[in-house]
């Protein structure tokens, strides 16, 4: 089954090379750097930080769009080209319009790094780590016009106590090289097992301020989050 990747360009690199491991997306959809230079190219490649973009453009032969270009009539044309029946979200930006996902024929599905219904939104991160959460996981769902609250195909949970932002990153992003094949595979099966994740429980947008906080146990706890969340 071919898919098309939805991926922010700095957080969805190191996924697209967990992906480049086991079944490359047949196109990628990202976000251009329009004002680049080539220093500042070679300077990310020296540090190890290339993005989505530079990945696609140098190393990988996959073709790839800037999403704020994407239209329904211009996406219709790249799924029928290379046969693409689902899509697929790791990190992204922004939330996708009815008339994009509708276009897939299987749909699209979000990898979410919480157990929903539990830290929906932005930064579920940080939240973890700031609630001093136990267990966490990865959610895949299919997206429908609500943040974060379709169907969920796959759920996987485990002991995240003490962990650091860059940890949870590494499991969600081993979950995903682990979630994705098992979604391509077993699409009906799960399908018919799927589960809905429940009223969705969103978190601030906004990290909270410290002069909020007079709790002394929530003080340290928002000191420990914000550095290891800031790493």
């Amino acid at each position: 089954m071919n898919y098309a990747l939805f991926a922010n360009p700095r957080e969805g690199s190191p996924i697209l090379t967990k992906l480049y491991q086991i079944k490359p997306p047949s196109v990628v959809f990202t976000f251009f750097n329009n004002i680049d230079s080539w220093k500042r190219i070679l300077y990310r490649a020296l540090r190890g930080s290339l993005t989505v973009e530079d990945k696609l453009r140098f190393f990988y032969k996959t073709e790839f769009y800037d999403y704020r270009m994407l239209t329904p009539a211009l996406l219709e044309k790249i799924i029928l080209k290379n046969r693409i029946e689902i899509g697929i979200i790791t990190t992204f930006y922004s939330l996708l319009k009815k008339e994009i996902y509708d276009c897939f024929p299987l749909g699209v599905f979000n990898f979410h790094p919480s157990l929903l219904p539990l830290h929906g939104g932005a930064n579920p991160f940080f939240w973890v780590i700031y609630n001093g959460d136990q267990y966490s996981g990865t959610t895949c769902y299919k997206i429908n016009e609500i943040l974060d609250s379709g169907e969920a195909f796959i759920q996987n949970r485990y002991n995240v106590e003490g962990m650091n932002s860059r940890q949870l990153f590494k499991l969600f992003a081993d979950d995903i090289k682990e979630m994705v094949p098992m979604l391509l595979a077993d699409y009906h099966k799960l399908q018919i097992n799927s589960f809905p994740t429940g009223a969705t429980v969103y978190d601030p947008k906004n990290l909270p301020e410290i002069s909020e906080i007079k709790d002394e146990v929530t003080l340290e706890r928002y000191h420990r989050a914000y550095k290891l969340y800031s790493k």
